[in-house]
């Protein structure tokens, strides 16, 4: 898979007309497909795209940074500065301390990526899979699984580990057999296995039966974002949606 296809110039980011003088800083993390933040200083990716496309019709002057999430979360808890986070999940947690743009995009549903000395059915229940006490779970740490996923791993009797590795360095956890299930959306995990970053003899993909829609993902602001920012860049998604329609 070809990266370029999804990045945009570093510098086209910042052709934007200023909003008041206020320019809004727009956190991204590397997330292929969504988040693409590029060692060349490109940033791109489906969510990213979508969002500079708004903030562009909005009028409202941005620019864009590569932050580690779990430092993007604490940014946005301190509220010391106008900033957002692009391509994140709404959770009742994050509401707390974050404003909330509407959604940008929707992922397709969620798949597990399992160890292949685990012979599981190409399709079942979460419940069947979060049931098996012998299975090693990983988790990344600072992300949700959607709301499905999240309420149903406390209770689950697979064992859990919580990682901060990069997707790339998670898939080769499972590989070499240090977890065994790792849950993701299904076009994230396709987006690696076309990029030829994992070796798929060595892993299978389990969709799921009972799973929802894929996650919506939003823009994350302070609350030092104001609202009027917010409905600003809110009804530009609007347009953007009525003119692909």
């Amino acid at each position: 898979m070809n990266l370029r296809a999804f990045l945009l110039p570093l510098t086209a980011m910042f052709c934007v007309s200023a909003s008041a003088g206020q320019v809004i800083e727009m956190q991204v993390v590397d997330l292929p497909p969504y988040l693409i933040a590029a060692p060349d200083g490109h940033f791109g990716g489906i969510v990213v795209d979508a969002a500079t496309r708004a903030f562009e019709r909005a009028g409202i002057a941005v620019k864009l940074t590569d932050i580690p999430a779990l430092r993007q979360l604490e940014r946005l808890k301190a509220n010391r500065e106008a900033l957002c986070s692009v391509g994140w999940y709404k959770t009742p947690e994050r509401e707390t301390f974050a404003r909330f743009s509407d959604p940008i995009t929707r992922d397709e549903p969620w798949a597990a990526v399992v160890a292949s000395k685990w012979k599981l059915p190409p399709q079942m229940t979460v419940d069947a899979l979060l049931a098996e006490p012998d299975l090693t779970l990983l988790l990344k740490q600072g992300f949700s699984n959607g709301e499905y996923l999240d309420k149903k791993l406390p209770a689950a009797r697979s064992h859990r580990v919580t990682t901060t590795s990069e997707m790339s360095g998670i898939f080769k956890m499972i590989e070499a057999g240090h977890g065994d299930v790792f849950f993701a959306p299904r076009d994230e995990i396709r987006y690696f296995e076309d990029a030829g970053l994992f070796d798929a003899q060595k892993v299978s993909i389990v969709t799921f039966t009972d799973l929802p829609l894929g996650q919506q993902r939003y823009l994350m602001c302070s609350k030092r974002v104001g609202n009027d920012i917010l409905a600003r860049f809110n009804a530009a998604l609007r347009q953007q949606g009525k003119a692909s329609n």
